[in-house]
């Protein structure tokens, strides 16, 4: 059976390349997406995380046993870092 579904062409801002996107996804796909999106996030904590509670051990689960609201602040944290925005530089000092 083929699976042809709605499609949503959208333009970059920047490139104004011409990028074309599906309108749903199915749940085999959503849950693929998710296993993947796990495995990133683990990954980039163990690469941008130094410690949790001062502590340098079982860092992946010390974040993934912290609340889920302090779980997603260090997620966007990473993010933050990931993309190379100024979310966690330093401050500038008035002088």
């Amino acid at each position: 059976m083929e699976n042809t579904r709605e499609t949503k062409e959208i333009t970059t801002p920047i490139g104004k390349a011409k990028v074309e996107l599906k309108t749903y996804i199915t749940g085999r796909e959503k849950q693929s997406i998710y296993e993947k999106v796990s495995d990133i996030q683990n990954n980039s904590i163990r690469n941008i995380v130094v410690a949790v509670n001062e502590s340098k051990e079982k860092i992946v689960d010390n974040i993934l046993d912290l609340h889920g609201k302090d779980y997603d602040f260090v997620i966007n944290a990473i993010t933050g870092v990931l993309q190379e925005s100024s979310f966690l530089a330093p401050e500038k000092k008035e002088s």
